[in-house]
């Protein structure tokens, strides 16, 4: 993106300056040149901030997904314990087998 701001920067200021030869670019062809290049950078800021904003909100899904893994993880677990030890209470001569 930066190459293609100062590819166009260069290119635009060489048609102010070569294009009428007879004249230097005046004040206003200048203001021109660097307000083109101006809203290009604020093109890329605008752009890198979109970047930035989606990230963070993915960055929040995901810390809320792991936290609800870890939760239903937890539960999971607990299930499983809960229901070993109410089969080990009914049938205490049978083993369980681990999976």
């Amino acid at each position: 993106m930066t190459r293609n701001i100062i590819i166009s920067f260069s290119a635009l200021f060489t048609l102010l300056t070569a294009g009428c030869s007879t004249h230097n670019p005046t004040v206003g062809d200048r203001i021109i040149a660097e307000s083109t290049y101006t809203q290009e950078l604020g093109d890329q800021w605008n752009k890198g901030m979109a970047l930035v904003s989606s990230g963070q909100k993915l960055s929040q899904e995901g810390r809320e997904q792991l936290s609800k893994g870890t939760r239903m993880i937890s539960k999971g677990q607990q299930m499983i314990k809960n229901s070993e030890a109410l089969y080990k209470e009914r049938y205490a001569e049978k083993e369980i087998n681990k999976f």
